[in-house]
């Protein structure tokens, strides 16, 4: 998880100007290892484990929101509904635990419900360092 956050931090964090981020993990033990990393790490962060309604994630305190996997088309649904991904969320990060196949189908998933808006949107996983 370290080296995933330091990938973050030095080719994202550094470079670009990320208004909220987005972080996909593979268990909810990741969810929890991650978010005390980003509190380490003066980030501020709130793992999202059900959509609650009355949020507006758009507005939130803190500019990380970590979900597992399974609540990933759920919850970006959701943004797109309320209108808070375009405006808000401007990098998706898929932790290294997950394999290229599922990120190939959560990114083929975003793609479709954005119509392909990836202008301004950083899709982050391994392969990005490479």
């Amino acid at each position: 998880m370290l080296a995933f956050i330091k990938n973050v931090e030095d080719l994202i964090y550094t470079n670009e100007s990320i208004y909220r981020t987005l972080f996909v993990v593979n268990t909810q033990q990741e969810c929890e290892e991650l978010q005390t990393l980003l509190n380490s790490r003066d980030y501020s962060s709130i793992i999202v484990n059900d959509i609650d309604k009355s949020i507006n994630y758009h507005n939130i305190d803190q500019r990380i929101v970590i979900i597992h996997i399974d609540n990933f088309e759920e919850f970006i649904n959701y943004l797109m509904k309320t209108n808070c991904f375009e405006n808000s969320y401007n990098l998706i990060g898929f932790s290294y635990s997950i394999s290229e196949s599922q990120i190939n189908n959560l990114k083929e998933y975003y793609l479709f419900v954005t119509n392909n808006n990836i202008s301004n949107t950083i899709l982050f996983d391994k392969k990005y360092c490479e």
